[in-house]
């Protein structure tokens, strides 16, 4: 049965191969003739198609427009428009290019797709921000309404796909009138103007179709306007109904927004002639005849007209890269997706212009070859993601601006002092018997929800008595990526330096957004430039955490930690923070730490200090355990006296839990303070809502029997469930290479579990593992892995308290704590 299973699929391959290579050979070279022309602005959609629809955060930026202030969705019609207008504008000259600026010389059948082309690729951006809006309904309706709310959502799309339907009817229309106009005109023997019946007719049918075009186009907008405005008031009716507390979630308004833009733009590419006329009949005779050869095109050559749009539109281009450069932070104001969108139109502006410059299309790729060879020959020594020390010019650290940094071996404590002061602490005033609890926090990564998950478990745990057994007890926290993000948010405000909880304002900002301004308009363009010193994509993520905390992350890192003299004076004992990055050379992990990472506790591991010889700002020792792939650069190590020592990398490409470092500081720990006078309790924080169940180590599960085997279950995949034949030689290795790293992490978690079964006094009711993990439930939406939540997202994360077992979790730990004073 198999096998003709086999030879049927084979069969099915060959035909549908040879269909495909039978297409190709019939149409190619038709679909080249249009593909070629449109190659950029093509590009350019398929990047954002994938952006908005293939990734998670993409579709949180989505949801995040529902309930947008109007200031960030007039910003997001402005820029909707100007990607639009730059596409249009950049396929309509490659078309020209390929066939001629006369539309007469037009074959007839292409005419009206040379010209509706353009306009449909503008109309594009206007139709996936639509798209992205009604897909996002479904994640903030409530369930009675949602039906009916998705039905309003895809009104949008359906007025922006019927506009540019009923326009292209109207213009096909038209251009056959003004075909029959040309005809009369070759046939007439009289000068042009002549009183011909035969052109006086087709003129007089020139001017009813262009007047009923027009007509019906103000039909249209009226008619978007009425169902735009029917929308705003429906949706608090269907609110109502559902027995929703909101009155709103901003579908209408957002919607609203995106027609004005799209209504804007088709209205102005399809009458801007119309709108020429007008404008020059009100001017003098002179003005209006100079203007006029603007728009003339010769020869088969751009208009005049053409150059100044291009000219406007890179000019916009390059504003809004001089505004990136000199402050990404208030250019970030406008969201992660109005900035996506600029960047989107100003690289189609700029290399519109380029091609109206320079005509040649050989000069155009010499252009870029020099420019390719350039960043080349420069990349080998201008190195600008330096990693930030305290004291540089774009690192103060707060008040020790300008002075050197105190030395880094006289600041940290060795694990042994560390231990014997905080067991000092914790012993004093308590009542209690018995071993003090031992709480270390292994927090795993996974970006902005890494982030946002430690802390909302932080302050839970914090939220009994005023947080002071979660105080007393909590000795550690080691933290990977976005694990490190809001393990040192949450410690500031364990510290009392922020006022309120992290998740209610360091974590809630649009960290995205200045990040991706500045990789679009700085880092980019910096690959050509002389090196500089205004910041890359990673400092400006570093630079929107220290606005966040108004200034508290901008603090030097050791400065979260108690110096050794200052616990032998007894004062209030700070957690350790041990922030795990990867050393991109070695592989190895490279630990930031309120601690002397002695290579005798934490094996195989390099000091970030040591490296450095100096203190790195707070936001900088969270970044560099935080730079996955490709959203944040690799950090270059580059010493006080000048040295360097290679890069850094995220901390998940090492062990992306934490695990290993809180295992080996834990052992430690015990074996200082001796096993009869604490009981650890590890603390385990996940973020990853696909982990699968037989993964997730638990309490209850830490301990059972080691010779039971790990099987595969129908939904861990095989060779051949995602790769499929010759495709798996190519991408199973790099596949093997992402699965191991995960893999890596769960067995440090498991070993993590395995040491503790060994606890005293472990067992059922006894946590010596606790493991907050997050799930997939209910129809929530899963949290995106970059660096911005919707306010819709970010009220999840309580709910996942309650729920994925973690209520039970909670209550042992918190349980064990306060018996423990």
């Amino acid at each position: 049965m198999s096998i003709l299973l086999s030879i049927g699929s084979w069969l099915v391959t060959v035909f549908f191969s040879a269909v495909v290579v039978g297409v190709l050979a019939r149409f190619g070279g038709t679909v080249r003739q249009f593909v070629v022309p449109l190659f950029f602005p093509l590009v350019v959609l398929a990047v954002a198609g994938f952006a908005l629809f293939g990734t998670v955060q993409g579709r949180d930026l989505a949801v995040s427009l529902l309930g947008a202030p109007w200031t960030t969705l007039a910003m997001l019609a402005l820029a909707l428009f100007y990607w639009a207008t730059g596409s249009w504008h950049t396929a309509r000259l490659g078309l020209n290019r390929r066939f001629g600026t006369d539309p007469t010389r037009w074959n007839p059948r292409h005419r009206p797709w040379l010209r509706w082309l353009p306009r449909l690729l503008g109309a594009a951006a206007h139709l996936f921000a639509a798209i992205s809006i009604g897909l996002a309904v479904p994640y903030v309706a409530p369930p009675a309404a949602k039906g009916t709310l998705l039905l309003l959502g895809a009104l949008p799309v359906v007025l922006i796909v019927l506009g540019c339907l009923v326009m292209w009817l109207e213009d096909r229309h038209y251009l056959e009138a003004r075909a029959a106009l040309d005809a009369a005109g070759a046939l007439s023997t009289d000068p042009p103007g002549a009183d011909d019946p035969a052109v006086l007719n087709a003129r007089a049918e020139v001017a009813r179709r262009l007047r009923r075009a027009r007509r019906r186009m103000w039909i249209l907008i009226v008619f978007a306007a009425a169902m735009t405005v029917a929308m705003m008031v429906a949706e608090p009716w269907v609110l109502s109904r559902a027995g929703a507390d909101a009155t709103s979630i901003g579908l209408g308004s957002a919607s609203a927004w995106v027609l004005i833009s799209a209504g804007c733009f088709l209205l102005v590419v399809t009458s801007r002639k119309a709108i020429g006329e007008w404008l020059l009949g009100r001017m003098p005779t002179e003005w209006s005849a100079r203007l006029r050869t603007l728009f003339e095109e010769a020869d088969d050559k751009s208009a005049t007209s053409s150059l100044v749009l291009a000219i406007a539109l890179a000019g916009i281009a390059v504003l809004i890269a001089a505004w990136a450069w000199l402050s990404p932070l208030t250019l970030g104001h406008a969201g992660a997706m109005v900035i996506a969108f600029l960047a989107f139109g100003a690289y189609i502006a700029v290399i519109d212009l380029v091609r109206l410059l320079v005509a040649s299309r050989l000069r155009v790729a010499a252009i870029v070859a020099i420019l390719l060879l350039v960043a080349v020959g420069t990349s080998a020594t201008n190195d600008f993601h330096r990693v930030r020390l305290c004291g540089d010019f774009l690192s103060p650290c707060g008040a020790d601006a300008g002075q050197p940094p105190e030395p880094w071996t006289e600041r940290r404590p060795t694990v042994e002092a560390a231990a014997r002061a905080w067991y000092a602490q914790a012993t004093r005033e308590r009542k209690a018997t018995g071993p003090v609890p031992l709480l270390i926090v292994a927090t795993a990564g996974g970006g902005i929800r890494a982030a946002y998950w430690t802390a909302t478990v932080l302050e839970s745990l914090a939220s009994e008595e005023g947080g002071v057994p979660l105080r007393r007890s909590l000795f550690a926290i080691s933290g990977v990526s976005g694990g490190s993000v809001g393990a040192l948010a949450a410690a500031a405000w364990l510290d009392g330096r922020i006022d309120e909880p992290p998740t209610r304002r360091l974590l809630a900002g649009d960290f995205l957004a200045p990040t991706l301004a500045t990789f679009a308009f700085v880092d980019i363009p910096s690959g050509v430039l002389p090196e500089h010193r205004f910041g890359d994509r990673g400092w400006s993520l570093e630079r929107a955490w220290e606005a966040a905390s108004e200034g508290v992350l901008a603090r030097p890192f050791l400065d979260f930690g108690r110096p050794g003299d200052a616990l032998e004076r007894g004062e209030p004992w700070r957690p350790l923070l041990l922030l795990n990055a990867t050393h991109q050379a070695t592989g190895k992990r490279l630990i930031a730490a309120t601690v002397q990472v002695d290579s005798g506790v934490f094996l195989d591991s390099f000091d970030l200090h040591a490296l450095l010889r100096g203190d790195v700002p707070a936001s900088t020792a969270a970044h560099n355990s935080a730079r996955f792939t490709y959203v944040s650069p690799a950090g270059a190590l580059i010493a006080r006296d000048g040295q360097s020592f290679g890069h850094v990398l995220d901390g998940g490409y090492f062990e992306n839990f934490g695990a290993l470092t809180a295992l080996q500081l834990a052992r430690a720990v015990v074996g200082i303070l001796g096993a009869d006078k604490v009981r650890p309790i590890l603390l385990l924080i996940s973020s990853d809502p696909g982990l699968q169940e037989r993964d997730r180590v638990r309490n209850g599960n830490a301990c059972d029997d080691p010779a039971i085997v790990t099987t595969l279950s129908h939904g861990d995949g095989d060779d051949d469930s995602s790769l499929v034949g010759y495709l798996s030689q190519l991408m199973a290795p790099a596949a093997g290479v992402l699965a191991s790293r995960e893999a890596h992490g769960i067995v440090a978690t498991q070993e993590l579990a395995r040491w503790t079964c060994g606890v005293p006094g472990a067992g059922p009711g006894q946590p010596s593992l606790v493991h907050f993990a997050m799930c997939r439930f209910r129809e929530a939406a899963e949290p995106p892995l970059g660096w911005v939540l919707s306010p819709t997202m970010r009220g999840q994360f309580e709910a996942m308290l309650g729920d994925c077992q973690n209520d039970h979790e909670r209550n042992l730990v918190i349980k064990e704590l306060q018996a423990a004073r």
